[in-house]
């Protein structure tokens, strides 16, 4: 250190450096998370009352089949269809930034309902959510429609009992549910209230005939139980550019018995075992072809196998940054005075409770 008398003032500053910038990292990331959530907190109701009255206004619509298409017409007039936009910077679009008519716009997965109505930004999953959410709103109850294997959304509702299903991002008031199952296209149907999406119920049957398809895996001819079992479909890699690896179409973890059953449509999918580990994965995959009516059987042996590892690098990067926000922390509470001094300059208001006397 004597020979660097202003180490210690460089050390200093590059970490109070580094502490203003995680603090306004910080700050923008809850900002751009909280956007949505907020906006429905604040406006939910009045933008839902607002759509409603325009569809009311504008179709007077009698009846529920009357409702639910006028419903779509309004979102499809209203909507931006994402899927048809490609601002050419992968970046930014990864961030969900778009550029349209020469305007960016924030386009955010996985909102609420209201803020779809609000943003009008949407890919399938938008608009069945957007539909849902008002069909319910006016007394009718309606869920979302899911395929994962093939990437699509749509939504149904019911009416004494009867179901009605409908496509809103194609706008189709009726929809042919069994029009593309019989092409083969469907693997797997899932439908969840848009409150709720962690309650999905398998609706499959009602969508297309299945084969039956267990899996049982071993570790020295014992059953292995509580692995997790990754049905993948590959459909798309060869319909659509965009997609560059095998989409999940559900997952199970084995019983006790080291078993799964799935059902599935006619198809050849992709069945991984994977054997989790805090780091990597072990995957041990294996095909499968599916034909309606069929039971087809896959037995995995973990100890002949082969297999590949997987570097859960997901993982490491969240180790890696809590490890970076914990040493931030540590920085601004080590320069908080320092930081403070900063603040007229910055002219930033700081009291924290923590720290502030």
């Amino acid at each position: 250190m004597a020979k660097f008398p202003y180490f210690k003032d460089i050390l200093t500053g590059v970490s109070i450096g580094m502490a203003i910038g995680i603090l306004i990292l910080i700050l923008l990331l809850g900002l751009y998370l909280a956007i949505p959530r907020s906006y429905d907190y604040v406006y939910g109701e009045k933008i839902t009352v607002d759509v409603l009255n325009s569809i009311e206004n504008d179709k007077n619509p009698q009846n529920h089949e009357e409702l639910a298409a006028a419903i779509i017409d309004w979102e499809c007039t209203n909507f931006e269809p994402m899927w048809t936009r490609n601002n050419g910077n992968t970046t930014l679009k990864n961030l969900g930034v778009f550029n349209i008519d020469g305007n960016y716009r924030l386009f955010l997965r996985n909102g609420p309902a209201t803020w779809i109505l609000y943003n009008k930004m949407a890919c399938c999953g938008e608009y069945a959510n957007a539909f849902a959410y008002l069909m319910n709103k006016s007394g009718y109850e309606s869920r979302i429609v899911h395929v994962p294997g093939e990437d699509h959304a749509w939504a149904e509702y019911f009416v004494n009992g009867e179901k009605y299903v409908v496509e809103p991002s194609h706008n189709n008031s009726k929809m042919n549910t069994t029009k593309r199952g019989a092409e083969g296209q469907w693997s797997y149907v899932e439908s969840y209230d848009p409150n709720n999406s962690s309650d999905k119920i398998d609706v499959s049957d009602e969508y297309f005939e299945c084969g039956n398809l267990t899996v049982s895996v071993y570790r020295d001819e014992k059953p292995v139980e509580d692995l997790n079992v990754v049905i993948k479909s590959g459909l798309l890699l060869n319909l659509d550019s965009r997609y560059t690896d095998p989409r999940a179409v559900t997952s199970k973890t084995t019983d006790e018995s080291g078993s799964v059953n799935f059902k599935l449509g006619e198809k050849t999918y992709i069945v991984e075992v994977v054997d989790h580990y805090p780091l990597i994965d072990w995957k041990y995959s294996k095909n499968v072809t599916m034909v309606v009516g069929d039971t087809s059987e896959l037995r995995y042996d973990l100890e002949k196998d082969s297999k590949i590892y997987n570097v859960n690098w997901g993982t490491i990067r969240w180790y890696g940054l809590s490890f970076i926000f914990m040493v931030e922390l540590i920085l601004i509470a080590l320069n908080w005075k320092k930081i403070k001094k900063l603040a007229p300059i910055l002219k930033i208001n700081i009291k924290i409770p923590l720290f502030h006397k």
